[in-house]
């Protein structure tokens, strides 16, 4: 009961998460919050029953084993629950790893991204990699170039960034467009 305590409270701060992502990305496309909460609501009453017909579909699937998906978070959560329930813990490899986070965080601040990025298969993290370096580059090489020789002021500059935050935000809405149709394809034919 512990875990489906704790499974249940985390999926529910990673949901209000999830809706405070959509509420900022609808401010800055320019949508009301009261049309935001009518999407949401609308979302959650169609996307209950939906979610729970795809998790009973899938999880067919798997327990029959013709569908091999990759879940790294899930694998990670059940080997710290083996570990919790009696499992061989290697303790010096777990102070280890919290030793490398500590340092990670000391150092750079981004302990968490650092650890997420270790338990992540690299085709998943190398595409946020990517985005960030080159978003950084822009940001040094164009814009900081391009305001200091306009001499903008920084409300202008201010408002250059948001726009590189609306095309990410379309890139990753796109992104999750694509791949749910990709998902659906995959498992229909």
């Amino acid at each position: 009961m512990a875990l489906v305590g704790t499974t249940v409270f985390g999926s529910a701060i990673s949901l209000s998460s999830e809706i405070m992502w959509d509420f900022k990305a609808g401010l800055y496309a320019g949508t009301r919050p009261m049309h935001l909460i009518k999407g949401e609501s609308v979302a959650i009453l169609i996307g209950t029953p939906a979610a729970a017909l795809a998790a009973a579909f899938f999880a067919k699937m798997l327990a029959e084993g013709t569908l091999p998906l990759e879940a790294p978070q899930a694998h990670a959560f059940a080997v710290f629950v083996q570990i919790l329930a009696g499992g061989k813990v290697m303790f010096s490899l777990f102070f280890l790893g919290v030793f490398i986070g500590f340092f990670v965080e000391m150092l750079t601040g981004m302990g968490t991204a650092f650890g997420l990025g270790m338990y992540l298969p690299l085709q998943y993290t190398l595409m946020m990699v990517t985005g960030g370096a080159a978003r950084d580059i822009w940001e040094k090489k164009w814009l900081d170039r391009k305001a200091s020789r306009e001499k903008w002021t920084e409300d202008r500059k201010t408002l250059k960034l948001l726009d590189s935050y609306m095309l990410m935000t379309g890139l990753y809405i796109a992104e999750a467009i694509i791949g749910t149709f990709l998902a659906i394809y995959l498992v229909v034919f």
